[in-house]
């Protein structure tokens, strides 16, 4: 049969109303007729809260942050995974232009205001 995963995001949601009921409410408000559609088999229904952090300063010195150090993201969507990944593109060339003196470390003062914004 067909699978479908369904995520929300609500303002007190909790696991107590994470039910069956309320995800076939949803499902029926956010795709409307033709029908007709019904859940009938919820395999797994996983609560997780979405708890963002974001570091206050990027780089103090020798040390940078970069990836979940720096932030961390909803795990929905690969959000952390895929900035992770591109922090460490931006850092990379920067600190490889700096390292073959190409460029002065001003440049990797470039870093946080280009990276946190996201």
């Amino acid at each position: 049969g067909t699978r479908w995963r369904t995520y929300f995001s609500q303002k007190d949601l909790s696991r107590d109303n994470l039910t069956p009921e309320f995800i076939k409410e949803k499902w029926q408000r956010f795709l409307p007729d033709p029908g007709p559609f019904e859940p009938t088999e919820f395999v797994d229904l996983a609560f997780f809260e979405i708890a963002c952090k974001l570091a206050g300063t990027y780089r103090k010195g020798r040390v940078i942050l970069a990836g979940d150090a720096a932030h961390c993201h909803s795990p929905a969507g690969g959000q952390g995974m895929n900035t992770g990944l591109q922090d460490a593109a931006n850092l990379a060339w920067k600190l490889a232009s700096v390292l073959r003196g190409h460029a002065t470390e001003k440049l990797i003062d470039s870093y946080e205001p280009e990276r946190k914004p996201i």
